[in-house]
């Protein structure tokens, strides 16, 4: 297991977005993001959402664990590019949802990772529409 989060989070992370392209999305880069994490986008610039994993090591087991998130453009992105359609943003949020719920359980290394679509989200922090 590596020790450096970003790195392995990146490397845990390749398989689904090769399986995400292979489905049809546009994907971008896999990128460290936060120093515990990587994402990377998925869609078009008019219906964008990102995909992040949070790792986290577990010892016991000598695995990753953690979470995924699908994450909606930040307001101040939507602004800047405007990108204002958020019913896209729901069916792409749904699309890459439905596509995790079959690529994850496929790859032994998301056996203890939990995923959090967009809805989930942001009832946990609290966001309404």
């Amino acid at each position: 297991m590596p020790a450096h989060t970003t790195t392995a989070s990146i490397a845990i992370l390749n398989p689904v977005v090769e399986q995400l392209r292979a489905g049809g999305f546009e994907v971008g880069q896999v990128k460290g993001g936060k120093p515990w994490g990587s994402g990377c986008p998925v869609g078009s610039s008019r219906c964008r959402v990102s995909v992040f994993f949070y790792p986290v090591p577990n010892q016991e087991k000598n695995r990753w664990e953690g979470s995924i998130h699908i994450i909606p453009a930040p307001p101040l992105w939507r602004a800047l590019f405007g990108l204002r359609d958020r019913t896209a943003e729901e069916r792409m949020t749904n699309l890459v949802a439905d596509s995790l719920k079959e690529i994850l359980p496929k790859h032994a290394q998301f056996l203890g990772v939990r995923w959090m679509p967009l809805q989930e989200l942001c009832a946990s922090k609290g966001y309404k529409d």
